[in-house]
């Protein structure tokens, strides 16, 4: 039998973000077979949310997903409302025991997100740090945004803190949201590798009401075409069309550069989306107008 301890958990955790680091997300085959030396340790309970082991007294992890039965609320960067697992009648279960236990022991404890079918993003180490019964929810943080900062450290450690909620949640499940949409294809030039491709934001994420991560306020774009499209180089109109600024023609670039953007002016996006992964056409305009104001 395994025997739990933090210095276990945070084992598991450093193993799980470089896998996660090397292959872009983790897989539901390794989740479920995991091994600590000889003995396999699960670390997700997919039909319940809450993966509690045997004999440990607290909860391994927790899981989210975008549609399934228990989603998460974010209240704030890194502090999630987690919901109570329920019985059919809409009691609480007993699963949420070892949850609480968390809470009570200060237990670190796995986060895991799928944004689609079979596909994992590890979030974090969050913490339970408060049990509501009356509305059924527990509040999770990500493990370091709890330190209030009362020095340059500790104000540094919450900047970190916040950059691993962008870069292990929301960057990853954008991605993982637009690229199957584009049939993991860059949208201008056809590029098939998904490695080499990026989920571009038509509207940015720092415009709260607009920029949100769906996938019609995104684009499959390869890495070169994605910083063209950033950088007021390549404008999308709402029509699909692809437009390459007359700065790229004026400047002393090599030929190789110029090519790979300037055989694109004028011609139609490809793997376009259908019904609501389409890009939005008032996104697409206002990021345009942008894109001509640039000219």
């Amino acid at each position: 039998m395994v025997v739990d301890s933090d210095a276990l958990r945070w084992g598991i955790y450093d193993d799980l973000v470089k896998r996660q680091d090397k292959q872009g997300h983790l897989t539901r085959n390794e989740l479920l077979t995991h091994h600590v030396d000889d003995t396999r340790l699960p670390l997700l309970d997919v039909s319940r949310g809450i993966r509690n082991v045997g004999r440990w007294a607290s909860t391994l992890s927790v899981l989210t997903s975008e549609r399934g039965r228990y989603p998460d609320r974010e209240i704030s960067p890194g502090v999630w409302r987690y919901p109570y697992e329920t019985t059919p009648d809409g009691k609480p279960a007993p699963s949420n025991t070892k949850l609480r236990s968390a809470l009570v022991h200060g237990t670190p404890v796995l986060y895991f997100y799928s944004p689609v079918k079979n596909v994992y993003l590890l979030v974090g180490m969050v913490h339970v740090v408060d049990d509501d019964p009356s509305d059924l929810e527990f509040t999770i943080e990500l493990t370091g945004l709890g330190v209030e900062p009362k020095s340059v450290v500790e104000e540094d450690l919450r900047r970190w803190v916040r950059r691993e909620v962008d870069q292990r949640l929301h960057q990853p499940r954008f991605r993982e949201l637009v690229l199957p949409a584009y049939d993991n294809c860059c949208t201008v030039c056809d590029l098939p590798i998904k490695q080499l491709l990026e989920a571009a934001h038509i509207i940015q994420d720092r415009d709260a009401k607009r920029g949100q991560a769906v996938a019609s306020n995104g684009l499959s774009l390869c890495r070169n075409h994605h910083r063209a499209f950033d950088t007021q180089i390549l404008g999308i109109d709402a029509d699909l069309q692809i437009h390459v600024s007359g700065t790229v023609d004026s400047a002393d670039e090599r030929a190789a550069v110029k090519e790979s953007l300037t055989q694109f002016h004028g011609r139609r996006l490809l793997h376009i989306p259908r019904g609501g992964n389409a890009p939005d056409p008032d996104r697409l305009k206002t990021r345009f107008d942008a894109f001509l104001a640039a000219l």
